[in-house]
């Protein structure tokens, strides 16, 4: 399975790396904090995300209507190691393809590889909390994990290796 794995991870064009790393950390940064799989609209607008501009979470009626976007990306930056499950549910969410694609990540160098050239700018946690942020300020909250999905904005903060001193949350 590594040789596959590796021979994906070659056959893709800068641009399509640079996504690909994006969709992985933001997904290996929320297993991070929350050990659970992640929003299929949270990986969309984490990784449309570019740092300065607001983002618009999308209405009941547009949310079904990028699942079919989001997995195209996801087949072709990734090729198909990340995957929509449950596309029909109401909550679809983004997955790895098997768990042999997470232990080949986290091999050696792999890990170093895969993140070593993200889009400038970029930094998965950052881009989550803009993600949940929007999501907040749609007023379309839901529960998740037991908990209000605005609740996970302190979650993440608090959690974030990167931040020396712990805002008052």
């Amino acid at each position: 399975m590594e040789a596959l794995y590796d021979a994906i991870q070659t056959s893709l064009d800068e641009p399509q790396r640079q996504t690909a790393s994006k969709l992985y950390q933001l997904l290996f940064e929320w297993k991070r904090v929350w050990n659970s799989r992640i929003a299929a609209t949270y990986i969309w607008l984490g990784a449309s995300f570019q740092g300065t501009e607001s983002l618009a979470y999308p209405s009941k009626d547009e949310e079904p209507r990028i699942l079919p976007v989001l997995a195209r990306l996801l087949v072709g930056t990734t090729k198909g190691l990340l995957q929509l499950s449950s596309p029909s549910s109401s909550k679809p969410q983004v997955e790895l393809l098997h768990r042999t694609v997470y232990d080949w990540m986290r091999m050696g160098e792999n890990w170093s590889t895969i993140t070593e050239n993200p889009p400038r700018g970029f930094d998965p946690t950052l881009s989550l909390i803009a993600a949940l942020v929007c999501h907040f300020q749609s007023g379309r909250l839901d529960i998740m994990n037991g908990k209000m999905e605005a609740a996970f904005v302190p979650d993440i903060l608090f959690h974030d290796p990167k931040i020396d001193e712990r805002p008052c949350l």
